[in-house]
């Protein structure tokens, strides 16, 4: 779940996509906003034709900002806006996949509303029942993928998707960098396990190379599951379950239904199997630079998302 930027506008058509929901004042969503809306002021439709014309709106930071509201009283960073399904492209197949898997939520979700002649039905997400109406894509890029609307219009019901039938198919777990996941990046077997990469690979990591060591702490393994958030109070950063495969919402009973993945389902602090079981990896990731290490990425993964010929365990 990704912003907007230069680099993203260039890319398909997604610039012409862009223009054209300012001149119509669509709406963006904020990234790390909790959901809330804004609109560009439609008038700055006609003042930039070209992306090139979008460098004279920087600022001496060298950041892009765009005026708000319908006067431009407000501004926004470009790399605030959170860049929805409308901009995916078809090789970004894990973002397309969610957004696969939420519209069909929504689709049935609607279906149950009409069938039962109510504007809520009664969900149970992993362990708790909500009083739901709607359903959405969690804003930003926390844990939480998917999350519903209770009646009193709050946000409830955190969901982690997780595409495929298998732990290979997983993969990453999540980050562990220090700006994203600080909470995680301070955990004492993540400082060490950088610091053995960092003497393993004092300039750069090789081409190929993976190394990986297993976590010891219950805790930490969850906080990679379930979110760094995990132990404390649900929400967008430890979700109240995870599903891998197809999301289906199943009755119960007569007035209750539940949301199921057809490959696994886990409500939040259910123990996943070893082959889930996140640990410490660093792989090469030609992009990235991850701790200062040249060439290297540090996640959460699944145990089984790398190939065995490619893992060095560490001690």
């Amino acid at each position: 779940m990704a912003t907007l930027s230069i680099a993203e506008l260039r890319k398909r058509n997604n610039f012409t996509i862009f223009r054209d929901r300012i001149k119509t004042n669509g709406k963006f969503t904020i990234s790390e906003g909790n959901g809330q809306k804004i609109q560009i002021t439609q008038k700055f439709a006609y003042e930039f034709n070209t992306l090139q014309d979008l460098e004279r709106y920087k600022d001496n930071r060298g950041t892009i900002l765009l005026p708000t509201g319908v006067t431009g009283s407000g501004v926004v960073r470009l790399s605030q806006l959170y860049k929805d399904s409308a901009f995916v492209t078809r090789t970004q197949n894990t973002n397309a996949k969610e957004d696969i898997q939420i519209k069909s939520v929504r689709d049935q979700l609607e279906k149950i509303k009409e069938k039962i002649g109510s504007d809520f039905i009664k969900l149970r997400v992993g362990n708790n029942t909500y009083e739901v109406t709607e359903v959405e894509d969690t804003p930003g890029t926390p844990k939480s993928d998917m999350n519903f609307i209770g009646r009193n219009g709050v946000r409830l019901g955190f969901c982690s998707l997780k595409d495929g039938a298998t732990a290979g198919a997983i993969q990453q777990w999540g980050g562990a960098s220090v700006s994203r996941e600080p909470l995680i990046a301070a955990h004492p077997e993540v400082v060490a396990f950088v610091k053995t990469a960092r003497e393993m690979f004092p300039t750069e990591i090789p081409q190929g190379t993976t190394v990986a060591r297993e976590i010891s702490d219950q805790k930490l393994r969850m906080q990679g599951i379930y979110g760094s958030g995990y132990g404390g109070s649900l929400g967008v950063n430890n979700v109240d379950v995870l599903l891998q495969g197809t999301v289906k919402i199943n009755a119960i009973n007569f007035t209750e239904y539940k949301i199921t993945g057809s490959a696994m389902t886990h409500s939040n602090g259910s123990t996943l199997p070893s082959e889930y079981q996140p640990v410490l990896m660093a792989i090469y990731k030609g992009d990235r630079s991850d701790y200062g290490i040249k060439n290297a990425r540090i996640n959460l993964y699944s145990k089984s998302g790398r190939t065995k010929r490619q893992m060095i365990w560490t001690i």
